[in-house]
């Protein structure tokens, strides 16, 4: 009876110490790199060749919002546009846009990624669907941020015999350098 006892007391300490430290290996393989993005951020000029216009990032990154204000600058015109991403993949709510709907959702990938993707709709007598979907990587030295943008878009064709859709596709990578913190803000 008593060597009952003792096995029936080992194996719940074992199998206790088995969860346990399965549980510890399941939050280190969760864990995953997670840069700050905070800054303002400038066009690198010698990595983007022809851009066409400046472009300013002024990020501003408490982990999991990361608030984002594009100053857009094409000769002296200069476009203000402010996003607000969630970095824990809740959705952001909707903004018109000048679409019907969109969504917008971000995720963190295991290698420190960030991947936002935007799905917008309009049908203004059209239905046009568009994905943009950005990956934000950081360099191991926190002074190159680079934004790869892919971007589709389906129209439906001029022919509404056909019934056929055109899509779009374009993939942009821009790389912007660190220009200094957060609150100084031109």
């Amino acid at each position: 009876m008593k060597n009952y006892k003792l096995i029936k007391t080992t194996l719940f300490i074992l199998i206790l110490s088995l969860t346990a430290f399965g549980q510890a290996d399941k939050n280190k393989s969760d864990k995953t790199i997670k840069p700050d993005f905070s800054g303002t951020w400038v066009i690198d000029e010698s990595k983007n060749k022809d851009f066409g216009y400046d472009l300013t990032l002024i990020v501003v990154h408490k982990e999991p919002e990361m608030k984002i204000t594009k100053i857009y600058n094409f000769k002296g015109a200069k476009k203000t546009v402010e996003q607000t991403y969630y970095t824990d993949g809740s959705s952001v709510p909707e903004s018109p846009m000048g679409f019907s709907t969109v969504s917008q959702k971000s995720h963190w990938q295991s290698s420190g990624r960030l991947v936002h993707t935007q799905q917008a709709s309009k049908d203004g007598g059209k239905t046009i669907e568009q994905t943009i979907t950005e990956k934000w990587e950081l360099s191991t030295d926190g002074k190159i941020l680079t934004l790869s943008t892919n971007e589709t878009s389906s129209i439906p064709s001029k022919n509404a015999m056909t019934g056929q859709t055109s899509t779009a596709t374009a993939d942009v990578a821009t790389v912007f350098r660190f220009k200094r913190g957060t609150y100084d803000i031109e």
